[in-house]
Parts: C-alpha cells; structure tokens; sequence
C-alpha cells in the first residue's frame, strides 16, 4: 500500500516516470504475496501513466479497478487523485470515441486479479526497457 501511495504522490507530482517505478515495484509485491487489496488503486494509477501512449490499455485498467472494487459508475477510489482519473478517463474515451472505450472498459471488467497484474507489469517493464533505450 506504501508504494501505491508512493506513485499516487508521484502522479500528483506529475513525475510519471517516479510512478512508473513505484508501481512496477508495488505490482510485483502484490503479485509475489497474492494481496489484492490495494490492486484496484494501482491499476488506476497505471491507467494514469498508459493513457496518452496506449488508450486502449489504460480503458481496460479504469474497467479492472472498477470491477475488483465493486463499483459500476466508475468513480475512482485514489481520493488524491480522484481529479487526474476523471480526467484520463475523458481523455481516453475522447481519443478511443464512446464505442471503442465502452469495449475496452468491458474487457478491463472481464479481467481477473491473476490476469491484470501480470499484465500491467508487462506494460510498465516494457514501458521502462523503451525508456532505458532512450537518449537523454
């Protein structure tokens, strides 16, 4: 939950790249201990950090967290960044349009736990190795 916090901080911060890392750490955590508590705040958070390179991933995260938290109106559960969330998720929908972001939220609900951080690690290790490779 600590390093939840920690790329929630970031995040506010606007250091995506200091998110990134904290998540990919956070995941890993939860996936090695099987907790799944703070899981949904995560995958906002990664939701957060995809959108503008990948819209489509980060609907189907905003789609998982709201499924693993029980909530169907989509309102986020990260309360500091409750404004940055509303906003991607506007922004994601925009880019997709109403109909493609409706199938990629659909798909995110579909996903289980065991699925999703899995997958949001291979995004965000992807994501770094590129970001490794990059020139400064």
């Amino acid at each position: 939950m600590a390093l939840v916090r920690a790329g929630e901080v970031a995040v506010v911060l606007g250091r995506m790249d200091r998110a990134e890392e904290v998540l990919l750490e956070s995941l890993r955590l939860l996936r090695d201990v099987g907790g799944h508590a703070s899981v949904a705040d995560a995958l906002e958070l990664v939701a957060l950090v995809l959108a503008e390179a990948d819209p489509r991933q980060a609907a189907r995260y905003l789609g998982t967290c709201r499924a693993l938290a029980g909530a169907s109106d989509g309102s986020p559960s990260v309360r500091a960044v409750r404004d940055h969330i509303e906003r991607c998720r506007a922004e994601v929908s925009q880019a997709l349009g109403p109909d493609t972001f409706a199938v990629e939220w659909a798909r995110g609900r579909e996903m289980s736990v065991d699925q999703a951080v899995p997958d949001a690690l291979a995004q965000l290790t992807t994501r770094a190795s590129s970001h490794e490779g990059a020139a400064p």
